[in-house]
């Protein structure tokens, strides 16, 4: 029954996350890169916190690898700053739960799963909704959000 408690903690902090990013994109950053820096920077306290408590080995070239596909989530950051700057949060994080969209056509294209026919639903319930949400009611009728357009960057970037 702990991993309740796990999964409750994770959504708090992710959502503390969120507000957090929102409120210091608005206050304290014009520009992107020292956002980005930040959370490089914040990135870098978390791993060497891990690095302490679990012992990494380095085997080139997979470091090489992951060093840089690591590069492909700064890149996103920068997305997210813009996403944040244009649009509410709470529409640019339910845009974040597009990733599944992302998960399912990697997974058949590099790995040749197959999902269920349920699975496939719920995908399609999650990018449904999330879409959804970031519809904006405008004088001249419903808009898609500015931000919508910014997350294809990040779709982009992270099926490269």
């Amino acid at each position: 029954m702990e991993w309740l408690f796990f999964a409750a903690l994770s959504t708090l902090f992710w959502s503390l996350n969120s507000v957090l990013s929102k409120v210091l994109i608005d206050k304290r950053f014009d520009k992107p890169l020292p956002f980005v820096i930040l959370l490089i920077l914040v990135d870098f306290v978390f791993m060497a916190v891990i690095g302490l408590i679990f012992p990494i080995s380095h085997v080139l070239p997979y470091s090489a690898y992951v060093i840089a596909i690591g590069m492909f989530v700064v890149c996103s950051f920068w997305f997210f700053y813009h996403a944040m700057r244009q649009e509410e949060g709470s529409r640019v994080v339910s845009l974040t739960q597009t990733a599944p969209l992302m998960t399912a056509v990697l997974s058949a294209l590099l790995l040749g799963e197959v999902l269920v026919a349920r699975q496939y639903v719920g995908i399609v319930l999650l990018v449904a909704s999330s879409i959804i949400v970031s519809h904006k009611k405008t004088e001249s009728g419903r808009k898609m959000s500015a931000a919508l357009m910014i997350f294809v960057g990040i779709w982009l970037i992270s099926m490269a």
